[in-house]
Order: C-alpha cells, then structure tokens, then sequence
C-alpha cells in the first residue's frame, strides 16, 4: 500500500493574493477530480498552486465567463 501524501490546492489572483484555498488533506496515489465552484470569482487571470510535500506544480488558467 502506498502512503499518502499531504495535498493542497489553493487560487491565487494574479496579484499573489490567496482567493481560495479548495484543498487541504491527505489523498492517496491514483488520479482524483475536484471541482472549483468559481460562481462569485469575476472573469480574470488567475494561478492555481498544487503543493505534494515537498513539489509545487504552478498554473496560469483564464476564468471565463
């Protein structure tokens, strides 16, 4: 069985300023899917941050409206 690892996702604006944190928790290896519900987040340019221990995987998404 393979441990698992501490898993944080958050959105950031493109100013650096956290908008949201959408997870926190530990999560097994295999493929997972979660929904951001961006319903009262404005059209923009915004970076979603993928922390595993110690990895960080950055990424610029457009939200369209």
């Amino acid at each position: 069985m393979e441990k698992a690892s501490s898993i944080t996702i958050s959105i950031y604006d493109i100013n650096g300023r956290l908008i949201e944190s959408i997870l926190d928790a530990y999560q097994s290896a295999g493929t997972h899917t979660i929904k951001w519900n961006s319903k009262e987040i404005s059209t923009g340019i915004y970076i979603i941050k993928l922390k595993q221990d110690q990895n960080i995987l950055t990424q610029r998404v457009v939200l369209l409206k």
